[in-house]
């Protein structure tokens, strides 16, 4: 073998083994972070308030987030991060939802997930047809469990259920709304 080919042979193999050292480094870290998120999970019966603490994700519209309440103007499509995660199908999330401006016909879409991909109450969420100019109490309960008061005008939920781990929630919509007040309950 000439000098050449022994060359790129070698630099070949220390590519391939740096490329699986940061996989297995990336496989530990994943590993570790979940094991670490398992440990936060409060599955204890009781009732907590949790406050919105970042908006996570937020691809349109104009949301803001101040003490603790959500303001969401727009065609909008966010995701809020939670000061706690819950893990139980036992599980109900509370929160009110002012509609102040927005079509009808545009459903406001609900889904409680984990920032690891494997939780998710269910495929679809929950899109809610509120009224404007009103203030709605909403309650989610795993899987598929949505009770709006003053009733909505329609609910359509959807999809099968997964994990009901969460500690995040999916806002979209279009109009103008006030997004307030969290609750989780977890029944004994």
């Amino acid at each position: 073998m000439n000098r050449r080919a022994v060359g790129q042979t070698s630099a070949a193999l220390i590519i391939v083994l740096v490329f699986a050292g940061c996989m297995l480094a990336l496989y530990l870290w994943q590993r570790w972070e979940e094991e670490q998120f398992q440990q936060s999970l409060i599955t204890e019966p009781g009732v907590y308030k949790v406050k919105p603490v970042q908006i996570t994700r937020h691809t349109s519209g104009e949301v803001k987030l101040k003490d603790g309440v959500i303001y969401a103007k727009g065609d909008f499509d966010f995701d809020v991060k939670l000061d706690k995660a819950f893990n139980s199908t036992k599980v109900k999330i509370i929160f009110y939802v002012k509609k102040i401006s927005g079509r009808e016909k545009a459903p406001f879409f609900v889904v409680p997930f984990c920032r690891t991909l494997r939780y998710r109450w269910n495929a679809y969420g929950f899109n809610i047809y509120l009224g404007p100019g009103k203030t709605y109490r909403i309650t989610l309960g795993y899987p598929n469990y949505c009770k709006v008061e003053p009733e909505a005008l329609k609910i359509d939920t959807g999809g099968s259920p997964r994990e009901p781990a969460f500690d995040q929630i999916c806002f979209g919509s279009a109009g103008e709304y006030i997004i307030y007040n969290f609750t989780v309950i977890i029944e004994g």
